[in-house]
Parts: structure tokens; sequence; C-alpha cells
């Protein structure tokens, strides 16, 4: 029993974030945490986005019009090499950011005034973007280091035949319109069969 506590002190000082993630954890029910929210629930400010689809829709189609200079995901951020870059490498994972920890960025938001409008209304906003993959592009199992914000997903641009799918601990088709709330330390796997190419904005909040 002494040992147990010592390794998890021991553990504590050699990863602060395990002691946030760790009063997180409790907070929200440890292991017994749902890993989908009920969005009207937890957190309603996100029905402005869903209530916005066609435009926010019309925004990422211009967006994509110059798909090819969007950053790969990993180009952004070198931490996020293995589920962007290691699996499928010769198709791509691109992130068109709208909002973000590191600043905001003012040419992407330019772009897209209006989905960052609806963006500047959500309260306690963490990140939000573009994510677009490619057909065939496939998303490695992987789960969130930081359990301090859920994330929040809208499908806007999804191929009608052989729609990629979403596994987060139970598959999760994902559709046009379909929003979907989910526990950041939940895993996540994210196959993209081949056809159109995928595009959803994820918008993490606390």
């Amino acid at each position: 029993m002494r040992i147990g506590i010592l390794r998890k002190v021991v553990g504590f000082v050699r990863d602060p974030v395990a002691v946030v993630n760790w009063r997180f954890s409790r907070a929200a029910g440890g292991d017994e945490r749902p890993a989908f929210y009920d969005i009207d629930k937890t957190y309603p400010a996100f029905r402005l986005l869903d209530r916005s689809y066609p435009m926010i829709r019309e925004e990422l189609e211009s967006v994509l019009n110059y798909r090819e200079r969007i950053p790969r995901y990993h180009d952004l951020d070198r931490a996020e090499t293995y589920i962007s870059g290691s699996k499928d490498p010769d198709k791509n994972w691109r992130v068109f950011m709208l909002w973000s920890t590191a600043g905001r960025p003012a040419a992407n938001q330019a772009r897209c005034p209006r989905t960052t409008a609806l963006l500047r209304k959500v309260p306690g906003l963490y990140q939000a973007f573009f994510s677009i993959l490619d057909p065939g592009k496939s998303i490695p199992a992987h789960s969130g280091g930081y359990y301090g914000y859920l994330r929040y997903h809208l499908g806007l641009r999804v191929p009608k035949n052989n729609p990629p799918r979403m596994r987060v601990e139970d598959p999760q088709g994902r559709a046009e319109r379909r929003a979907t709330r989910l526990r950041a330390a939940a895993e996540l796997r994210a196959p993209c069969r081949p056809g159109s190419a995928r595009a959803q904005p994820v918008a993490p909040s606390p």
C-alpha cells in the first residue's frame, strides 16, 4: 500500500501534469467517467456552431480551394508527428488553425471571419481548427495527455460513400452536421476510407 502511494508521489514529482490530470480524473468520475458527453447538458454554447453549419461549411469550402497550402498537423506541431505522419505518410492530415493557445492566426481568421466571430462567442475556448484528411488517410489510436478539456467535433464535409469512422472506445460513424463532444483522455482512432476528403472543426474547451 505504502509502496503504491510512494510510486504515485514519485510519478507526480517527475510529471507535474500528472497531478493535474489526477485531480481532473477524480472530479470527473475516474475510470467510470463517460467517453461521450451530452452537449446540451455540459456545454450548450456549442449548439451555436451546430446551428451555423451552412455558413461554416461555406467558409471551409473557400479554404479548401487552397488546400495544398494548408500545413500538415505535424508541420505545425512536431509533437503530433506520430498521429499525423506515421500512418499512411503519403497522405496528409492538414490543419487550418483558427484559434490557438500559441496566439490568434490573424490571416486564417481573416479568411473565415464569420466562423471566427462564432468562436468568439464560445466561452473558455481553448483551440479550434478545421481538420482535413486526405482520402484513405488513417489516424492511429492515441489519447490526449491532458484531462482539463473536452473535444467537440462537427462533421462539415464527409463522404457519403464509405464514410470514415472514429473509434472512441465505441465506434462512432462521422456524418455531416453531426456534433460529438468527448473527453480528451479517450483513445481516438480515425480511419478515413477511400473517397472524398473529410473536413471538420475540432474545438476543445474547458
